[in-house]
Formats: C-alpha cells, structure tokens, sequence
C-alpha cells in the first residue's frame, strides 16, 4: 500500500520573474513574465512583475502573489500555478485608485493569510479538488476572479468589508 504524502504550505525563494514583454503602464498593457524556479525556466507566464511572496503549496503547486508596480494603484494578483502545466487559477484584489502594501505575510499549514488595502486581513487556501463558483458571487468586495466557474483558490476577508 503506497503512503500517502501531505504537505504543509510553506513560503519560498527559490521563484522569480524573468521579462518577457515589459507592460506599458501608460496604455494600460500588462506585460509578460516567465516564471522561474530555481532559476530554471517553467515556460508558465504572468502578467505582473513583482513576486510580493511565493508559496510552495504541494509538489508540483506554487501560489504566488505579485503586484504591477504602478504608484498609488497597486492591485495584488494572486496566482496558483502547477509546474509542467501551468497557470490553474489566478484573481485581483484591489479596487481603481486604491493603494495598497502587502504586508504580515502568515503560512499555516493549509492557509495563508495577509494583509493588503486597510485593516482587512485576507486568507487564501488552496482545496484539494477544484470546486464551483458563479461567477461575481460569491468572492469578498474587491476581488475580481476569471470568468470560469471551476476555481481553485479559496479567498476570504475579515472584515468582509472596507470601512
């Protein structure tokens, strides 16, 4: 009988960004980064150029948080994305005209929170399976996730509310 493996999330360095097409901020372009591990080329591609933090979900699974760079507008992306495979899921946190730092970064074992944008504290968890989700239902104010109804990433916000 194989045993079967767990893992706890864990934050690493070991991930970086390499451009591929730089964005033009001024015509509101996202650019292209490739992804790299261990400084070795995955072929797997974001749109934005800071990696805030990098989780190592699993074996093959990594969430990343990443930010654009643009002043005074910060809008955090988080990504999860699969070695061999590629981005699964990816969402925005952020509103137009809003600032925000990602800060107070906590890895627990299946969850891992922060903060970004005011005195709301997010936690994202990755579930074993994906799950179903209605499009724009659903996900806390200010969180803007692709228009698929099969998601991968949990996120929550406490308070659920900015002030």
């Amino acid at each position: 009988m194989e045993a079967v493996k767990t893992f706890m999330m864990k934050q690493v360095k070991n991930v970086s960004l390499r451009t591929v097409r730089a964005s033009v901020p001024e015509k509101n372009k996202d650019g292209e980064y490739e992804v790299l591990i261990d400084e070795q080329p995955t072929g797997i591609t974001v749109p934005y150029c800071d990696i805030e933090a990098a989780v190592k979900v699993d074996a093959d699974r990594y969430l990343l948080f990443l930010t654009n760079d643009t002043l005074f507008e910060e809008m955090l992306r988080i990504a999860l994305i699969r070695h061999g495979e590629g981005v699964l899921d990816m969402l925005v946190v952020g509103a137009p005209y809003s600032t925000g730092i990602f800060e107070e970064l906590d890895v627990q074992k299946t969850a891992v929170n922060f903060r970004f944008i005011g005195d709301t504290t997010w936690t994202v968890s990755i579930p074993d399976k994906p799950f179903f989700r209605i499009p724009f239902i659903g996900d806390p104010p200010c969180v803007w996730h692709s228009f698929t109804p099969k998601r991968y990433i949990r996120i929550s916000a406490n308070p659920p509310k900015w002030q």
